[in-house]
C-alpha cells in the first residue's frame, strides 16, 4: 500500500507512544520498567514479581533512583587511563599469572 500524504505531526506522535507502550510496562504504580514476569499479581518486572506488595513502594523508588543514576553515570564524562596506569596493571597481572601458575 502506498502512502499517500507525510504527516510529521503523526509520524511523531506515533512514534512518542512506540516508546511509552503501557501495555509494557510493569503493573506496579510508576515503576519505570518493563514487565518480565506474567504472574499472579499481574505483568510485573522481576522487582516487584518476587516481593510482598506492601513493598512495591519502596522498590519502586529504588528503582527510579537506579534509573536516575544510571542516566547521571552516562552523563559524566569518562576518564582515560594514561599509559603508566595501562602499564602499571599489565604489569601487575603479569606478576599475579607468573604467582598463579608456579612461575
Amino acid at each position: 500500500m502506498a502512502r499517500k500524504a507525510f504527516d510529521e505531526a503523526r509520524d511523531q506522535r506515533i512514534a512518542n507512544e512506540a516508546g511509552n507502550d503501557k501495555a509494557l510496562m510493569c503493573c506496579a504504580l510508576r515503576c519505570p520498567n518493563r514487565w518480565s514476569v506474567d504472574g499472579e499479581r499481574g505483568k510485573c518486572c522481576s522487582a516487584h514479581a518476587w516481593s510482598d506488595h506492601r513493598l512495591w513502594p519502596q522498590i519502586t523508588q529504588e528503582q527510579l533512583d537506579a534509573e536516575s543514576d544510571r542516566a547521571i553515570a552516562a552523563a559524566m564524562p569518562k576518564a582515560e587511563a594514561g599509559q603508566v596506569d595501562k602499564r602499571a596493571a599489565i604489569q601487575a597481572l603479569q606478576r599475579f599469572v607468573a604467582r598463579t601458575n608456579g612461575g
